[in-house]
Parts: structure tokens; C-alpha cells; sequence
């Protein structure tokens, strides 16, 4: 098996507000892509949700989208992660029909894959926080 990690951020600049996200794509410690997402005016928490889809999305459609991958996704949103395991019921959350297009995502992966909480302090976690500030920072939102 080789196995690959993703770790995922989003931001936003109020909350709700501005918001974009940052995933990126790690073997071996080492990028092998990255990508920034805009989202509008969300909660920080839609923005970390997007952000997770957006990766889902990338995944979907990569050439790591096979039965040799496993890869394991991290996110810091331990609300987000607990609702995508069904730790936590969706039936009362404002993004439920986000949370159930991700989770049919998931499903549909070919690739050995799992949802892992982080605390943001973690370097790839960390990495992305940053990265989605500066991608924010580079549209003017906070002008």
C-alpha cells in the first residue's frame, strides 16, 4: 500500500465572513500538491467543511483514486470529523446536506480511506492555516 495524507484548513475573516480554504496533498512528508479554494461569506466552519469536499473532490478524480492508496485526511474540525463518522447526528446541522454529499463521497472512493482529527498546532494542519490566511490576504478581503 502506499499512503498519502491530506491535510485541510479553512479560514475566515468574521464568522460568518470572507473565507477560503487550503488543502494539500503530502507522501513522505513532502507536498506533491496544493490548492486554494474561495468561498464567499461562510462560517469558519462551512469554510473547514468546503474545504474537506474540495479535497474529497481532488481525490475523487486523481490518479491516487485506487486500491493501492490509503490515505488519511486531516482535518482540525473535530465537529466536522465527528459529523462525517457519524459521531454526531447531522439531522440538526445548518450544512447537513453538505455533510451528506461529503459522506457519499467517501463511499464512493476506491482508495483505503479515513477522517482523522488534528489540533491545528499540527505542522500540516498548521501549514494550511497559513496558507489560507495568505490566499485571503492576496484577494484583498481585508481592505
Amino acid at each position: 500500500m502506499i499512503e498519502l495524507s491530506i491535510a485541510t484548513d479553512g479560514a475566515s475573516w468574521g464568522n460568518p465572513g470572507i473565507s477560503a480554504g487550503h488543502f494539500a496533498v503530502f507522501k513522505d512528508d513532502k507536498i506533491i500538491y496544493e490548492q486554494d479554494n474561495f468561498y464567499g461569506s461562510v462560517t469558519n466552519n462551512h469554510s473547514e467543511l468546503l474545504t474537506i469536499f474540495n479535497a474529497i473532490n481532488y481525490l475523487q478524480n486523481s490518479k491516487y483514486n485506487t486500491p493501492e492508496y490509503t490515505i488519511t485526511l486531516h482535518s482540525d474540525s473535530q465537529l466536522n470529523i465527528n459529523l462525517l463518522t457519524n459521531k454526531f447526528s447531522s439531522a440538526k446541522y445548518v450544512n447537513k446536506e453538505s455533510v451528506f454529499i461529503i459522506q457519499k463521497m467517501i463511499r464512493q472512493l476506491k482508495c483505503d480511506f479515513q477522517l482523522e482529527f488534528n489540533p491545528r498546532e499540527t505542522r500540516s494542519i498548521s501549514y494550511c492555516d497559513k496558507k489560507a490566511r495568505e490566499y485571503l490576504k492576496k484577494l484583498n478581503v481585508f481592505n
